[in-house]
């Protein structure tokens, strides 16, 4: 492969701490070889050299999401979608619900639409109580009551199953199932662990397993189009190892898959299957020396712990609880998240803690403070994933601790106007994911999709933090709470790639970084920033091959 120029339109380095742009990009093979300006590039190339003249288009480092699930991904797009807003994926188009009746009619023509011959199960993702109404066993059976249902929260941490879908099942121990204390069986609804041991503890994954291949595919195509080209599976593994390393192998290093993989390793899975945390240190050694090559790396110094509930669920953990009385879940009890976080701390791992709520923001934050005074460590980049809510105070004591955060703004503008209504009221929905408090704090932040709980569209991500505006009623929430836009623009490239620790490598236009770029229709710091989302991803530049090559 010779070289290839890039020049002619808006080339945006994001390389500094503020917008910069040069007139020509040289590539060769897989690495940036030249940056600087158009005649300097031209003699370094020689006749046979291909010219990529970019006609006013803008050229920017290709984008970077630092937190999304391929498993979950691929489940869920193996999935039918009856969701509260619309989906625009590569291979399908979904108008949203946001009605009981729209919500129940639509479940009953998908269930009337599936031939008998099909799998037995109908499954159905992206119910959402507060807009779709309470559902419960008894519902889903007059619905189907032969026919299995399985209905699968928005927010991922939930299932619902219909009668002849349990009947269905084989159970290792249904008594154990029964008894859980996030199982509710007679309603058919199995939240945060108790979805996790439906899914360990019976024949539910047997009968999801034969769609995963066809959603690992949907994933990647959908990522691509985003103009992503380095992704962080943000814990792994998180619904079967041997079937993700066997998907690992097969899709994601496949050099038909335009771009790399980071894998952080899952605290919870590999202290189940080991039994000891040191033992899941070394194990993760192991897996990583059997699983990564030049396209995909398993980490051995960063781990993934969770906390609180689900965001979409109302289930994270609120100091102020929720107005209608319901309360928060922990997927890890502050005991033992503060055990993990000390066994990964000792062994000098960055470590990722799920956070949604204030209240767990402030258990992780104590955490982090008394593990700094017992052992300190000079770059421990603890880091904050989600990050619905947080205070000022909290914004203050993150910087102070030295934490980063991984934020998903999308939230805010699918949650706002519904959670204003229900269970946290106005004063507290219409702030919730407050970065502009980091970006004033001078924390290190990136923005992330947590596919499919936004989509892969980091454009997106970066036009609901830059603007705060709702879906539904298209408000503005307190603006001095918005990103900036070069800070928003660097959290879905450079900033990501540093709390990845990987800006060596990609992040930013600059020499000696892989050719990772994507083209754009517009120049994002140059438009109208409520036009931001809907700039066309024209194509991307994966290590130096062009996604329409």
């Amino acid at each position: 492969m010779g070289k290839t120029a890039y020049y002619g339109g808006d080339i945006a380095t994001m390389g500094g701490d503020r917008e910069e742009y040069v007139e020509c990009v040289v590539t060769e093979e897989k690495q940036i070889v030249f940056v600087g300006t158009l005649k300097e590039g031209s003699e370094k190339l020689s006749k046979t050299d291909k010219h990529v003249d970019l006609k006013g288009k803008c050229l920017m480092p290709g984008f970077i999401d630092p937190h999304i699930h391929p498993s979950m991904a691929a489940l869920i797009l193996s999935m039918d979608f009856i969701t509260p807003f619309d989906w625009n994926l590569p291979d399908r188009t979904i108008k949203g619900v946001r009605t009981k009746d729209e919500y129940l009619e639509n479940l009953k023509i998908l269930i009337s639409s599936k031939k008998k011959e099909e799998n037995n199960w109908v499954i159905t993702w992206g119910y959402h109580h507060y807009f779709h109404g309470q559902i419960s066993k008894e519902i889903l059976d007059k619905l189907s009551p032969e026919r299995p249902l399985l209905v699968w929260h928005r927010s991922f941490h939930e299932v619902f199953l219909n009668s002849a879908a349990l009947n269905d099942l084989e159970c290792e121990d249904e008594q154990a199932l029964k008894s859980h204390p996030q199982v509710d069986w007679n309603n058919g609804h199995f939240f945060e662990k108790g979805m996790e041991a439906i899914i360990s503890g019976s024949t539910l994954f047997l009968i999801l397993l034969p769609y995963l291949e066809g959603g690992y595919k949907s994933a990647v195509r959908a990522i691509e189009a985003g103009g992503i080209t380095t992704i962080a599976d943000m814990e792994f593994p998180m619904i079967d190892e041997s079937l993700e390393f066997e998907m690992c192998n097969k899709i994601l290093k496949s050099t038909q898959t335009k771009f790399s993989t980071y894998c952080v390793p899952s605290s919870r899975f590999y202290l189940k299957n080991t039994g000891s945390h040191t033992a899941a240190i070394e194990q993760i050694s192991e897996k990583s020396e059997k699983l990564s090559n030049d396209q995909l790396h398993m980490y051995t110094d960063h781990a993934k712990v969770i906390g609180d509930g689900a965001f979409f669920s109302q289930l994270m953990q609120m100091k102020d609880g929720y107005t209608d009385g319901h309360s928060g879940e922990w997927f890890t009890d502050p005991e033992n998240m503060e055990e993990t976080m000390r066994e990964y701390w000792k062994h000098n791992f960055q470590i990722h803690v799920h956070t949604n709520g204030d209240l767990a923001m402030e258990v992780v934050l104590d955490i982090v403070q008394k593990l700094s005074q017992e052992m300190p460590r000079k770059l421990h980049r603890t880091t904050i994933e989600h990050a619905g809510f947080f205070t000022k105070d909290q914004a203050s004591r993150l910087k102070e601790l030295e934490c980063l955060v991984s934020a998903n703004p999308y939230y805010h503008y699918v949650l706002a106007d519904k959670y204003s209504e229900v269970g946290l009221g106005p004063a507290r929905a219409e702030t919730m994911c407050p970065l502009g408090l980091l970006e004033q704090a001078g924390v290190p932040l990136a923005l992330h999709s947590d596919f499919t709980m936004a989509p892969a569209q980091p454009l997106l991500l970066a036009w609901a933090a830059i603007n705060r505006v709702t879906a539904v009623l298209k408000k503005c929430n307190h603006p001095e709470l918005a990103l900036s836009v070069f800070t928003a623009l660097r959290g879905i490239t450079l900033s990501a790639a540093e709390i990845l620790g990987i800006s060596d490598k990609v992040g930013s236009i600059e020499v000696g970084k892989e050719a990772n770029l994507v083209i754009l229709e517009e120049n994002p710091f140059k438009i109208d920033p409520m036009d931001i989302k809907d700039i066309k991803v024209i194509r991307s530049v994966f290590r130096g091959l062009s996604t329409v090559d």
